[in-house]
């Protein structure tokens, strides 16, 4: 996130709610309407999804926004949009419908029933963990499983054609945004630890981390391809909620299929295992960061990072909320 994530947030869903109180009285067709209604509900619920992992609550519109919410109220707002979303949006659009154009250089692919229903799962993942403690695991796995099963994505064949400015149609996309250029990711330099994740024999390795006589080198282009749903996240969505609740053998199919593509042998799936695999195959694309606070495992990892020693608190696994 960024420091303004909260006023940020806020003033956009501030300007949904204006939108979808004005929006009958917009010249468009029926079915305009709807479609624009139910597209303000899900990024409404994505919204709401950002404030709730980051702060842990946040203001509603009961009281001109000034009346701040429990994470369980956050959570059941963010089910309630995105059961609109994947209740009336459709499976698929034409290519000509598929691509919203926000602002010059700017482009998101317009949502569908399964990018809501993978809102429904990370959603109820997070909110399942330690640091939430809603009963949500059922549910993440129902909403994980419907994607991984009943929806066009599949894993790409090669992990490489994930990425790139003309990888926006991929197979594995659920629900992205593509930039004409952003400056976000110069700079940064991964660390030890994360390259060490990487298993020898581990394909996914130069894609995304080039090793240099001073250090380490960002290789995946992430810079232009910006996933914020695809089908291996949801994938790893799918085996955690079925190991949590005790299925097994369906965790270690999932898990042993991106492992196989990454050109790495079988193993039994644990908790280590599938956080280790999100952290290398997710590298980059925002959810370490979130992994390790939602499962509530800072002073694990944040305390040492690449020989140099940090302090951690548990209030850390929330942002502070601006005084303003």
């Amino acid at each position: 996130p960024e420091i303004h994530t909260w006023e940020n947030a806020h003033s956009a869903i501030k300007a949904i709610d204006k939108g979808l109180g004005r929006l009958w009285d917009e010249e468009l067709t029926e079915v305009q309407k709807k479609q624009k209604e139910v597209e303000l509900h899900f990024f409404r619920a994505l919204l709401y999804f950002e404030l709730f992992r980051t702060y842990g609550y946040a203001l509603y519109k009961g009281d001109e926004y000034q009346s701040p919410c429990p994470s369980n109220q956050i959570f059941t707002e963010i089910m309630n949009g995105a059961k609109i979303a994947s209740d009336c949006l459709p499976q698929s659009y034409d290519e000509t419908d598929r691509i919203i154009t926000l602002d010059e250089g700017v482009e998101v692919t317009r949502p569908t029933q399964w990018a809501a229903k993978a809102l429904f799962a990370r959603a109820c993942l997070y909110a399942a963990s330690p640091l939430f403690k809603i009963s949500a695991y059922n549910e993440a796995l129902q909403y994980s499983e419907a994607v991984v099963k009943g929806s066009q994505f599949d894993l790409e064949p090669k992990y490489s054609d994930l990425w790139g400015i003309n990888a926006f149609d991929n197979k594995e996309l659920i629900f992205g945004v593509r930039l004409a250029s952003n400056d976000a990711y110069k700079g940064i330099h991964p660390t030890e630890h994360l390259y060490k994740n990487f298993e020898s024999g581990d394909v996914r390795l130069e894609p995304t981390i080039g090793k240099t006589d001073t250090g380490f080198n960002l290789n995946k282009p992430v810079d232009h391809i910006i996933p914020i749903f695809r089908y291996a996240d949801i994938l790893l969505i799918y085996v955690e909620s079925k190991l949590l609740v005790g299925d097994t053998a369906y965790a270690n199919d999932g898990l042993n299929k991106l492992r196989h593509r990454a050109g790495l042998s079988d193993v039994e799936a644990t908790m280590d295992l599938i956080e280790k695999e999100r952290m290398t195959e997710l590298a980059f694309e925002g959810h370490r960061f979130w992994d390790v606070r939602r499962l509530k495992e800072g002073s694990k990892f944040f305390t040492t990072i690449d020989n140099i020693s940090r302090t951690w608190d548990d209030k850390y696994n929330f942002y502070p909320v601006p005084q303003n």
